[in-house]
């Protein structure tokens, strides 16, 4: 599934819709996913996640009722978690820092 671009407002607003092949059939099938950015009163950011889907059939509307809102949430943590990664030295990387500054590395 590769995802094209709806909406894009920087920094404010990431707006795409899959795009699929029409043989492509699901029981619950994701027609797209909003982020929402604001700034947060603790100095981080507000991520705010819509996805809207679509449900088909009885085994579709079950899934969709039960398991895709945790679905979304695992799916979200794992991308905020890589975001995260990018812009935050894991804590490997900040002792190999403070390694490299201490005056015993010398």
């Amino acid at each position: 599934m590769i995802g094209k671009s709806v909406d894009c407002v920087p920094p404010e607003t990431i707006a795409f819709s899959p795009v699929r092949e029409e043989a492509e059939s699901y029981g619950v099938t994701l027609d797209s996913h909003t982020f929402q950015l604001s700034p947060a009163a603790d100095s981080g950011t507000l991520v705010r996640l819509t996805a809207r889907a679509t449900a088909y059939g009885l085994r579709g509307h079950v899934v969709a009722r039960l398991f895709w809102p945790g679905y979304q949430r695992q799916g979200l943590q794992i991308a905020l978690d890589a975001l995260q990664a990018v812009f935050e030295p894991s804590v490997e990387e900040e002792e190999e820092g403070a390694e490299a500054k201490s005056p015993a590395s010398e």
